[in-house]
């Protein structure tokens, strides 16, 4: 029997190539060893989606923002669209002490902490109430006190992933896209993150594969695509505007090494939800040989 699904968002963050030239970095941070899901991973950040990000009162803290067409992209109910926005902004700011919002005096900035002391450090405890899970602090409070608007508008949701049947704690995930906001440094949560770093995307795919890091499946695609782009609005806007497929990896059958198939594989069966043409961007599944996963791009 499969077990339940937690709806969850993930927040990918870009920034230019710290070296000069073509390229970006992305955020990964590593998961906390002992972690109960994905334990040692590099992941982006991310995390299920509460109860209080449904809140009807986000939208009066939100920037202005082309909900409906998101929601034909989402393909979910308005409230649910708006909720996974929420959390992608919520869990970004928890785990990685980045906050992308603009004062309400200033709606078309994004506010820069590094310019701001007395707002850093009231951020900084606001962040540890949110990581208190018995606190009652929201992000939805914290935006009222500091007269700020949470900008949905400047994330790109660009993929669905479902973690497998066969796992025991399972997150229906929704993938957004953004540029890291300057004058931000990141922070780990000290918590379930314990490291964190900036990687060119073809880097973190090389390291994964001399085993240097850990990655999952979804992340080892979404670098792929990253690294087909040469700057952080090519990405934003090249991703934002890709087919959404919802990937459910499957088990493949009688498979002599472990082996999980994606949308677009002929042994894979039908679509999860609304069928959808595959794009050439995902594989067909992937391989477990030596420890590591290896991507299987044709049959």
């Amino acid at each position: 029997m499969a077990h339940p699904i937690k709806p969850a968002a993930t927040l990918v963050l870009l920034r230019p190539a710290s070296s000069g030239g073509e390229g970006t970095e992305v955020l990964l941070m590593r998961r906390h060893g002992k972690s109960g899901f994905m334990g040692g991973v590099h992941v982006f950040p991310g995390g299920k989606v509460d109860e209080h990000d449904f809140d009807a009162g986000y939208a009066e803290v939100l920037a202005d923002f082309d909900w409906e067409e998101a929601r034909s992209r989402f393909r979910g109910s308005a409230e649910e669209v708006r909720a996974h926005y929420v959390a992608a902004l919520r869990e970004t700011f928890e785990e990685a002490g980045c906050l992308l919002a603009s004062p309400r005096c200033a709606p078309g900035e994004v506010i820069h902490l590094e310019n701001d002391a007395a707002r850093k450090e009231r951020l900084a405890g606001y962040r540890d109430h949110l990581n208190d899970r018995e606190h009652p602090e929201t992000l939805l409070s914290i935006a009222g006190k500091e007269e700020l608007l949470l900008r949905p508008d400047l994330l790109a949701y660009f993929d669905h992933w479902i973690t497998p049947e066969i796992e025991s704690k399972r997150y229906d995930t929704r993938f957004f896209v953004a540029a890291a906001p300057e004058g931000q440094e990141p922070t780990h949560d000290e918590h379930e993150l314990t490291e964190w770093d900036w990687f060119r995307p073809a880097d973190a795919i090389a390291a994964f594969t001399q085993g240097k890091i850990k990655l999952a499946p979804p992340t080892w695609v979404t670098l792929q695509r990253l690294a087909a782009y040469a700057s952080v609005s090519s990405t934003i806007a090249g991703l934002g505007k890709r087919t959404v497929v919802t990937n459910l990896p499957r088990p493949k059958p009688k498979a002599t090494t472990l082996t999980i198939l994606l949308p677009g594989h002929p042994e894979y069966g039908e679509q999860v939800g609304e069928p959808v043409e595959v794009t050439q961007d995902t594989p067909l599944g992937f391989t477990m040989e030596g420890g590591t996963w290896k991507a299987i791009e044709s049959v």
